[in-house]
């Protein structure tokens, strides 16, 4: 199965480490098998904070299709390891290709 991860623009150190300080980043693209998905992936801790952040709001929400959550630090390292794993389990095959 090939996978290949595309970000918005060319990530860069800097870009690693504001992704790791803010705990999310939008807009990854991710291609398996010739289709193409966007996922935006988050660390647990900011996930839970917009968790609890939408629960104060309303009683209820839903996460979007797309979402991952992990529990490392947002690196390249801990994130291509992270949609690896998705996608041998069958994660994408879940989700509507964007393609």
């Amino acid at each position: 199965m090939a996978i290949k991860i595309t970000y918005d623009k060319d990530f860069d150190e800097r870009d690693e480490f504001e992704a790791s300080s803010r705990g999310v980043i939008s807009g990854v693209i991710v291609d398996v098998d010739e289709k193409r998905y966007k996922v935006d992936i988050y660390n647990y801790k900011r996930a839970m904070l917009m968790i609890e952040w939408r629960l104060e709001k309303d009683e209820c929400f839903m996460i979007v299709p797309g979402t991952i959550i992990m529990r490392e630090d947002l690196n390249l390292k801990h994130m291509e390891a992270c949609i690896s794993r998705l996608s041998d389990v069958g994660y994408f095959d879940l989700l509507l290709p964007i393609n």
